[in-house]
């Protein structure tokens, strides 16, 4: 008979420790990263897979991460930075606007880049792959990157 075992899962992170008498208070990058781990924790736990190698993390690569992706998407939220945030002595005490407003304008520069550099890289390696005889990584590389990013 088929018994359905629930699955347990936790997070081990490093994350900022207690200092000076004071809790630990952990910076932006660290609560992102909370949440995308919180976000592999609910895909392993909500499961009804019958078995584990079918949930959680051992599904489709392009699945994988969709779940914790999400998760990390919500610490660039004003409204959840709004009830996630505040003084430890006094929660009433929120990041003020115009830190939050700076915070996204950061998160957001250099963006196109960034993905336009991905772009490059997965062209490159797809050029690499399809061509016959010898190759020269370098010059192929070279010259995608000139064809994209000038």
């Amino acid at each position: 008979v088929f018994q359905y075992s629930l699955p347990v899962a936790s997070i081990v992170a490093n994350f900022t420790p207690p200092s000076d008498g004071k809790p630990s208070l952990l910076t932006h990058d660290e609560v992102e990263t909370l949440f995308h781990e919180f976000g592999h924790i609910m895909h392993q736990t909500l499961t009804r897979a019958p078995y584990a190698s079918l949930s959680g993390s051992a599904t489709a690569q392009d699945f994988v991460e969709a779940p914790s992706q999400m998760l990390e998407n919500w610490v660039w939220n004003k409204q959840i930075l709004a009830r996630i945030s505040g003084h430890y002595l006094d929660n009433s005490k929120k990041l003020p606007d115009d830190v939050l407003n700076k915070m996204l304008e950061a998160k957001n520069f250099n963006q196109g880049y960034f993905y336009t550099r991905q772009l490059v890289l997965g062209l490159t390696d797809m050029t690499i792959h399809t061509q016959q005889g010898a190759v020269d990584v370098d010059a192929t590389y070279d010259k995608t990157y000139e064809e994209l990013l000038g």
